[in-house]
């Protein structure tokens, strides 16, 4: 009892539910912690693999497919991001692992494995990457020329102006490459000595 309780602490803490398939009946097994993560609240009619398929997100339904036809094959074990659409309307996140279990006579008779909640993470990373994608369009629309180099002088953001300065494509072409690599001319050794300001364009 002591180690269920354990169990499903540890499930529920980690949003992270058990589940389990019988390829020979397509029966579901979840776990309670799987049930709450997909909002199929029990004592209700048990969730089927139907059921599932269905609250896959329709961009993700190919995946899944391909990555599950793969796993019966034996080529693979699952290991997949994907969103579901719960019967609230609300769309998650999830991670799901797997594998295949079999009998004595070595053939495949469950597909089980694990669905994690990602979804406050995954918000969480859309958020940052808008952040930074703000960030980058100041920073490209700034007079001055900006950079910033690693100890090895080389160029971990840099922006157009910098760019244009150094005789280089704008944009990623130059990230984690020193300024010898971009600059012809004298102007590089005058640069690698002051690796981590901002300053204007044309005044070094």
């Amino acid at each position: 009892i002591k180690s269920n309780r354990r169990l499903q602490s540890a499930q529920q803490i980690a949003q992270l539910g058990y589940w389990e398939l019988n390829l020979a009946t397509l029966d579901l097994y979840l776990s309670e912690q799987a049930y709450v993560i997909l909002g199929w609240q029990q004592p209700e009619t048990p969730l089927t693999y139907a059921d599932f398929f269905h609250m896959i997100h329709p961009d993700d339904r190919h995946l899944f497919k391909t990555k599950e036809v793969a796993v019966v094959n034996r080529e693979q074990n699952i290991s997949l991001e994907h969103r579901v659409i719960l019967r609230n309307g609300t769309i998650k996140t999830l991670i799901q692992t797997g594998n295949l279990v079999y009998n004595e006579a070595g053939d495949p008779v469950f597909f089980e494995g694990t669905a994690q909640d990602i979804t406050e993470r995954k918000l969480a990373e859309i958020k940052l990457n808008a952040e930074r994608n703000q960030l980058r369009v100041l920073i490209n629309n700034l007079p001055d020329s900006i950079y910033i180099k690693d100890v090895l002088g080389r160029k971990m953001i840099t922006n157009l102006v910098d760019m244009q300065t150094m005789g280089g494509a704008p944009g990623a072409e130059g990230i984690g490459k020193p300024d010898m690599e971009l600059l012809t001319g004298q102007e590089g050794g005058v640069r690698l000595d002051r690796p981590y300001e901002a300053h204007p364009t044309g005044d070094y």
